[in-house]
């Protein structure tokens, strides 16, 4: 080949390929998992934080500042609820399942943050967890760590766990400051929820996924709770079903996604 003719076409070649350099974008998440199969992702840690809120705002304690749907004034003095039975539902609806049992108690705010360790690589598109103590653990009071009796989060006369306990003040119908006492829990109250989440890639790093529980959502959607009703709840009575029952509803739409970390 002639050089002169040989030269030229080097010079277009490298031209050509200047052009498509500059014009080439930023690779974006999209691209980096299109060229990443999840079966390549790499493992990674995983850590979950439940922030207990109220309309949204961070829950604060003993203080008389909070209005529910029903127009009761009322404080929060104690909140502590179970988390178990956690599960990350991946985007071919997989499940990656974790046999855990997690106290969050709104007065150790370390115990908001859960660790479910190293988790597979992959993309998850929802995180499924239930409120209570399944009826295999349920009815053994000789258990320990988060379930163990000392957390006083089990009745004494009838061995089962209170699932959800809220203890506090409220403004009742006469405008009388009274106390309150809703403690939630029997088989029946157990119930499962599946909270869709953003952008939840395992890639080999560290991630935290933030979740919000709000305590106003409890008693309100899909169903109004009026503290008027019945302020002392224990869930041991078949009166206490119809509460049971709709609480149990409404506890699908207390928790959302917040963000990743």
């Amino acid at each position: 080949m002639n050089t002169k003719i040989y030269g030229t076409l080097l010079l277009k070649t490298a031209i050509l390929f200047l052009v498509l350099s500059a014009c080439k974008k930023e690779d974006s998440t999209e691209d980096i998992l299109n060229n990443n199969p999840v079966s390549g992702l790499a493992q990674g840690e995983l850590n979950l934080n439940f922030a207990n809120t109220v309309d949204g705002m961070p829950l604060v304690l003993s203080q008389m500042n909070y209005t529910n749907a029903a127009g009761n004034l009322y404080s929060v003095n104690l909140l502590k609820y179970y988390i178990s039975n956690i599960s990350l539902v991946k985007e071919d609806n997989t499940q990656i399942k974790f046999n855990q049992y997690e106290l969050i108690d709104a007065e150790n705010p370390s115990s908001s943050n859960v660790s479910l360790g190293t988790i597979e690589g992959g993309i998850y598109k929802s995180i499924r967890f239930s409120i209570g103590v399944d009826s295999l653990r349920n009815h053994k009071g000789d258990q320990t760590g988060d379930l163990s009796p000392q957390n006083g989060m089990i009745w004494t006369w009838n061995t089962g766990y209170i699932f959800f306990k809220h203890e506090g003040n409220y403004m009742n119908a006469s405008s009388t400051n009274d106390g309150m006492v809703y403690h939630y829990g029997t088989d029946v109250a157990y119930t499962t929820i599946d909270v869709p989440i953003e952008d939840l890639v395992i890639d080999g790093n560290t991630k935290k996924l933030n979740l919000s529980f709000d305590l106003n959502k409890l008693y309100s959607s899909p169903n109004t709770i009026d503290f008027n009703d019945d302020d002392a709840i224990q869930s041991d009575n078949a009166s206490d079903l119809a509460w049971i029952s709709r609480v149990r509803a409404n506890f699908s739409n207390s928790f959302s996604f917040k963000s990743i970390e």
